[in-house]
């Protein structure tokens, strides 16, 4: 086989032999499964070591300044049970709204 994935199938026939079993050819299916995806979408590196820094700094930033002594979530449950709202429940709500918008973010850049 002479493809350019020829480095693939040693790999995979390196890997089978490390772990005592038997390489079993394929006929080529890895090198066309592997032919077959779709290209890489070129996202900066900005981007990829930036945006979970950024929601990283203003969770932390929110949890720093909205907490009493180190215990947002005991505190902000309390609040949020007693329909207190203090600067704990605002925090805490802020954190989960932060995280379901990374959620939304992660699933919708796969899409």
């Amino acid at each position: 086989m002479n493809t350019p994935y020829d480095s693939l199938e040693v790999l995979l026939r390196n890997d089978a032999a490390a772990a005592g079993d038997a390489y079993i050819d394929d006929a080529g299916f890895t090198a066309r499964v592997v032919g077959a995806l779709p290209a890489r979408r070129h996202v900066s590196r900005a981007i990829r070591i930036g945006v979970p820094f950024t929601f990283a700094v203003v969770s932390a930033t929110i949890v720093m300044c909205c907490t009493a002594a180190g215990s947002l979530a005991v505190d902000a449950f309390m609040d949020l049970a007693t329909e207190t709202m203090t600067a704990n429940a605002v925090g805490l709500l802020l954190i989960i709204a932060v995280v379901i918008a990374v959620s939304v973010a992660s699933i919708t850049a796969d899409a």
